[in-house]
């Protein structure tokens, strides 16, 4: 079981900082726009 949680954290993590890093070129993108 704690593999298993392990795993789905490290998933969530890499999630969150893609789409943190999205966020950034978006708004980078906009403000050179």
């Amino acid at each position: 079981m704690a593999v298993i949680i392990a795993i789905l954290v490290l998933i969530i993590g890499v999630e969150t900082a893609a789409n943190r890093l999205r966020g950034r070129l978006q708004t980078e993108r906009r403000v050179d726009r």
